[in-house]
């Protein structure tokens, strides 16, 4: 084999060896939030939720009571996420409560087209179903 045989055989190689490379690093990230990634909507008698999920990482909680007595009363919130697994996650957002700013983090899990939402400091869990 000649030096220019040699030399043309390592440029392959190398180029090989970078697409390789290339294609390893990808995030997964990516991959994991796309399961997410839409709008989530569930009801529990009075009480309704539509959280939407948005490309890289954050969001938007809406949570409305209606109740004809006092009428309805919505609640809304932009979030972070995170995605822990392929179908575990973490929401955190800012509250404002009488004290202060206080930080939520509230967790999920994904089961299909189905949500579990968690929220570990008042017990609460809630369902969402993708839209």
């Amino acid at each position: 084999m000649n030096k220019r045989n040699y030399l043309f055989l390592l440029a392959i190689l190398m180029v090989a060896m970078l697409s390789v490379g290339f294609v390893s690093c990808g995030s997964d990230s990516d991959d994991e939030r796309s399961s997410v990634v839409g709008t989530w909507t569930g009801r529990d008698g009075y009480h309704r939720l539509t959280v939407t999920f948005n490309n890289g990482g954050t969001g938007t909680m809406k949570s409305t009571w209606d109740d004809s007595k006092s009428g309805s009363k919505t609640y809304s919130v932009d979030f972070k996420y995170v995605m822990e697994s392929n179908t575990e996650g973490k929401i955190t957002y800012e509250e404002l409560d009488s004290y202060g700013y206080e930080t939520v983090i509230l967790y999920f899990v994904v089961d299909g087209k189905t949500m579990t939402i968690t929220d570990p400091q008042y017990h609460e869990t809630f369902v969402v179903t993708k839209q």
